[in-house]
């Protein structure tokens, strides 16, 4: 649950996509009343990072992520508005404590290349990850959080998800430079 200084409470459900119902959204932001209800149809829906599925085995073998799974990332101002960004561009939007679009800030990121031998595999996931089409590239945002004061510090990654450079950027997207 996520509680705003403008006093609204949202319930941030989130479902797995080995366990999802047909129809049911991969992550909701709900409006709650003060009991704790569901209010109203979500406030915001997005993406939830996908899992890679094992290949069939005799073992037990539950679904799982990479560090290069693109996902969403959302923040919340103190008035309430939402932040979202899917992590394979540098495209922030947002929204107001209704769910209403305001705006969006876009900065082009060049990605770094995605090197699969840095992993160190089992040869199961290996076989499993065989299955799909693997990115060439890390994704282009790593982390986003807003400070405090409604800065919002993006993290970007510059040559893997230990490599990162963060910047700030105020009201309108501008940037406050890097840290």
């Amino acid at each position: 649950m996520i509680a705003t200084h403008t006093n609204q409470y949202i319930l941030h459900k989130q479902h797995f996509s080995a366990y999802r119902q047909e129809g049911d959204p991969l992550e909701a932001f709900y409006p709650l009343s003060k009991n704790g209800e569901i209010v109203s149809a979500p406030l915001l829906v997005v993406d939830r990072f996908p899992f890679y599925f094992p290949i069939e085995t005799d073992r037990l073998e539950l679904p799982f992520p990479m560090p290069f799974t693109r996902s969403s990332l959302v923040s919340f101002s103190r008035d309430g508005r939402f932040y979202t960004n899917w992590t394979d561009d540098f495209l922030i939007r947002i929204y107001d404590s209704e769910g209403e679009f305001e705006e969006v800030w876009y900065e082009s990121v060049t990605k770094s290349e995605l090197d699969m031998n840095i992993f160190e595999l089992s040869r199961f996931r290996e076989r499993s990850l065989a299955q799909y089409e693997m990115p060439e590239t890390w994704p282009a945002v790593h982390t986003m959080e807003l400070d405090d004061e409604d800065r919002l510090w993006v993290a970007t990654i510059t040559d893997s998800d230990f490599h990162l450079s963060v910047a700030g950027y105020q009201s309108g997207g501008t940037a406050s430079g890097p840290v």
